[in-house]
């Protein structure tokens, strides 16, 4: 397999993950330098630089429902047309105080958008999975914590991670949401309490997320929960991820999976 290298000169500054775009180009967005890069199969290059405010960085990005791409940097949502005008929405909690970010953003099936919004109101945090419609409707529905990172799954539910602090405990744990609301909590009691960096669907049919320093997370959509160790140095954690085209590749290289069912479920809805 032949590999090439296509330089975006604006990820000097670091690169998010990235997305195939809604004409098969490659998204990427570059964090501080506020600019979001389309990459051809070819290397063609065409970069676009945002207005950011505040310090903001990127957060998530995904194509969208309408031939648009979609991005959430740390406080706000944006819409990028196919001839590069950007139109950017305030989310619940956007006129905060400070605290907080927004997470992930994907394309849920009913075809609107929806995001992590963990940003803080003088009231108190939003914490919230938003539905928004490409229009801009939004839909708040309370995670009960703190969301973080946000993926379509194979089984037509959005899958959030999710992490909760207090004076006496704090833990992380997974919600399946439907279109409607319903959450279904998969608590993890093993993994370290702070926000998860990503969360996607794989090629076996199961969720995989970023745990903590040497281990990644496989959560089914029935809430049994794997963890396996990845190889390596153990003194940073883990990106993103990203699904692979087939299942199971790579498994040599890692410890078998301490596979378990999470904690008990619980659903709540509206």
């Amino acid at each position: 397999m032949a590999l090439a290298d296509s330089t975006v000169p604006a990820c000097d500054a670091g690169a998010g993950l990235p997305v195939v775009g809604p004409r098969g180009e490659t998204w990427i967005t570059a964090g501080k330098d506020g600019a979001i890069a389309s990459v051809t199969y070819t290397g063609a290059i065409t970069e676009h630089f945002l207005p950011m405010v505040d310090g903001a960085s990127f957060a998530g990005i995904t194509s969208g429902p309408d031939g648009a791409v979609w991005f959430t940097t740390t406080t706000r949502v944006g819409r990028m047309a196919s001839d590069g005008t950007v139109t950017f929405f305030a989310p619940p909690g956007a006129s905060s105080n400070g605290f907080g970010t927004l997470g992930g953003i994907t394309t849920g099936p009913d075809g609107d958008l929806w995001f992590a919004d963990g940003l803080a109101t003088s009231s108190g945090p939003v914490n919230a999975v938003v539905r928004m419609t490409p229009s801009g409707t939004m839909t708040a529905f309370p995670t009960g914590g703190r969301p973080s990172a946000i993926t379509m799954g194979p089984d037509g539910r959005l899958w959030v991670t999710v992490a909760r602090f207090s004076k006496q405990t704090s833990s992380t744990s997974i919600l399946a949401v439907t279109t409607s609301g319903v959450m279904t909590e998969f608590p993890d009691p093993s993994a370290n309490a702070s926000p998860l960096v990503s969360i996607v669907s794989g090629p076996d049919g199961a969720l995989w997320y970023d745990l903590d320093a040497d281990r990644t997370g496989r959560i089914t959509t029935a809430g049994v929960v794997s963890h396996i160790t990845v190889p390596g140095p153990q003194f940073s954690n883990i990106g993103g991820l990203g699904a692979g085209p087939t299942a199971g590749s790579g498994s040599r290289s890692a410890t078998a999976p301490d596979t378990r069912r999470s904690g008990p479920s619980r659903q709540r809805g509206r």
